[in-house]
């Protein structure tokens, strides 16, 4: 079985290995161009970017003519997909076709992309020189991936310039197959013990101070944070900035360089630069400095010290909380439908069922509010018409698998399927349970050994079902044990997805 990891809690090394391409948009303006499609106007607004006339491949494309319909004005026009999500992007590309009219005469055309909804824009490609007719653009987009928001546009400016039309655009992408962990940004207020040594004069210092350490961003696995901590020493009170940039491992641990400036009251200015390590789990932050050249005022000396702090609690304990709701309903629920296999003469599944839905509810609503007590947050705060159903489908799906071309009717087969729903039950169960204990604190050594301990319970629990069904004849067909792990993970991954 595959590693499964939750969106949201699950961590990614700086060398994360990469899955297939996968598409994130594809447009081929057969049917005009979509309402999701924004057209921006910078210039002249009489013009706008249209739908064009086949010239690309004699489908349907879009167009921006090269003079303007109402005289001589000067145009410049954006057209901008509807947004894409870079979190989990390794690597992604960017693909179209084009065709140009009077390309001599371009003023500017481009491939731009946006991550503030169209507030800005970063040209990542420039249309210099294509000539006349059809040709292809291909524009690496690497350098957003970890974005949440990435829009790609067309921007043509020009008076009396070109034609230009652009077809069949594709932004495909390569994702990592561990998410990288979601430190919740914003300030971990805690204490700082620093000290100078090495000095040539004046022998070692201690320093002591406090203040917030502010996670100011995260993309991927890269993240920064700074700090203004107030530091007193000898009747001085200092203010220092340190500014940390680094990345975070599949354990939460952290490693980078750091930057830091004092500057006390008395004039006394002191900056160093250096590396750090230290470790995040939910809530709580610890970083330790190491760096060199020193300037005390004149002197060259070092620095080493410890920062911890606790923060934001993030969505990390809810999450915990709603996905144990969900081991239990997946697991209750399919062991019913396990039971109503077996015993067709059952009438007890529709309750079953229902009250597996409420007790999710109630669950999950418990896991809301004890998180809002200490000032956390939850993924999906509304779970009720977006996650209780979907589960029941997941569970319909599993138990459909199940079948796999058995009698309904035969008890030899009713036997054995009753046995593989029950392994597929502790299955799901078990794996969303360990997730649940790795969204509190992220070890992945021991999320691997929990999820392989499930596999072998689930081997092992479909062996028993195989034995006592053989002691009763054979089935009719042979069950495939492997289709149905595959739909018992996509369900475990449908619901790590919603949180």
């Amino acid at each position: 079985m595959r590693r499964l990891l939750p969106i949201l809690v699950a961590v990614m090394l700086s060398s994360a290995a990469t899955g297939a391409q996968t598409v994130l948009l594809a447009e081929d303006f057969d049917a005009g161009i979509p309402e999701t499609w924004t057209n921006i106007q910078l210039g002249y607004e009489g013009d706008i970017w249209e739908p064009g006339f086949g010239w690309v491949n004699s489908t349907g494309d879009v167009y921006h003519e090269w003079f303007c319909d109402f005289g001589n004005k000067y145009r410049d026009n954006i057209l901008m997909s509807p947004p894409m999500d870079f979190t989990n992007v390794a690597s992604a590309l960017f693909e179209c076709d084009q065709h140009h009219n009077f390309s001599d005469s371009i003023d500017f055309n481009a491939i731009e992309v946006s991550t503030d909804g169209g507030a800005s824009f970063t040209v990542v490609h420039q249309v210099i020189a294509p000539g006349d007719g059809v040709s292809s653009i291909q524009v690496p987009l690497d350098d957003f991936a970890g974005e949440p928001s990435v829009q790609v546009a067309l921007h043509f400016q020009g008076t009396v310039a070109n034609d230009w039309s652009v077809d069949d655009i594709v932004v495909t992408a390569a994702l990592v197959t561990v998410v990288p962990l979601k430190i919740p940004l914003g300030d971990y207020d805690g204490k700082l013990s620093l000290k100078v040594k090495n000095c040539t004069e004046g022998g070692n210092t201690a320093f002591t101070g406090k203040g917030p350490l502010t996670v100011t961003s995260q993309k991927g696995a890269d993240f920064e944070a700074e700090g203004p901590l107030v530091v007193k020493k000898f009747g001085l009170t200092c203010d220092l900035t340190l500014a940390l940039s680094g990345t975070i491992d599949t354990d939460g641990n952290l490693a980078g360089s750091f930057t830091s400036f004092f500057l006390c009251d008395n004039g006394f200015c002191s900056d160093a630069t250096g590396t750090f390590t230290g470790s995040f789990q939910p809530g709580k932050i610890t970083v330790e400095v190491d760096g060199t050249d020193v300037d005390c005022e004149g002197e060259i000396c070092s620095v080493s010290g410890t920062f911890k702090g606790a923060g934001p609690p993030g969505p990390f304990a809810c999450d915990a909380g709603a996905l144990k709701a969900a081991a239990k309903l997946l697991g209750k629920a399919t062991a019913a439908h396990g039971k109503a296999v077996k015993n067709p003469a059952w009438t007890g599944l529709a309750d079953t069922l229902t009250k597996a839905d409420a007790g999710f509810a109630v669950q999950y609503d418990k896991a809301v509010a004890k998180a809002a007590k200490k000032g956390g947050t939850c993924t999906n705060p509304d779970p009720a018409a977006t996650i209780g159903g979907m589960l029941e489908t997941e569970v319909d799906s599993v138990v459909a698998t199940s079948t796999g071309g058995m009698d309904p009717d035969d008890p030899v087969d009713q036997t054995l399927r009753s046995g593989l729903l029950k392994a597929a039950s502790k299955l799901m169960r078990s794996s969303l349970l360990a997730q649940a204990r790795y969204a509190l604190k992220p070890d992945l050594a021991k999320l691997d050994k929990k999820l392989e301990s499930a596999e072998a319970a689930f081997t092992k629990t479909v062996d028993k079902a195989k034995a006592k069904a053989a002691l009763m004849g054979d089935p009719s067909p042979t069950p495939d044990t492997a289709t149905l792990v595959a739909s018992a993970q996509a369900a475990v991954d449908a619901t790590l997805a919603l949180f």
